[in-house]
């Protein structure tokens, strides 16, 4: 009978094994950060194009208003207006020229002080 060989001369099943099996979680590993890096490039991507939509949307023909006597100056519209529109100096201000119309400002208002109006447009619609 042969002896046995020494452990470095001659590697072992379960070494084989659990190399190829840590050679896999790397491929795998490797693979899921190049899907994040992508995941991640075009998610900058979409939110470049929204913030792009945003300032297209500028024509809205609807926009924000202040109610002075429901304001409390809390600042909530101000943390959500994509356009900068609003100041708070006392009450809320709408710039009239910045406000895209979205409407975030109404929807998170605690006060219900803000609202949308359609500001007259000069058109106007022929019936049949």
């Amino acid at each position: 009978m042969a002896p046995e060989p020494f452990p470095y001369q001659r590697p072992r099943r379960e070494s084989i094994s659990r190399t190829k099996a840590e050679i896999g979680r790397r491929q795998d590993l490797r693979a899921l950060t190049e899907q994040a890096q992508a995941i991640e490039s075009r998610l900058r991507f979409l939110e470049q194009r929204i913030r792009d939509i945003g300032r297209k949307s500028a024509h809205s023909n609807f926009k924000a208003f202040v109610d002075s006597e429901s304001c409390v100056g809390c600042g909530s519209c101000l943390d959500v207006c994509p356009a900068d529109a609003i100041t708070v100096e006392g009450i809320a201000e709408v710039d009239s020229k910045r406000c895209i119309g979205c409407g975030h400002c109404v929807d998170y208002c605690p006060q219900g002080a803000l609202s949308l109006h359609l500001l007259n447009t000069g058109y106007f619609e022929h019936g049949l």
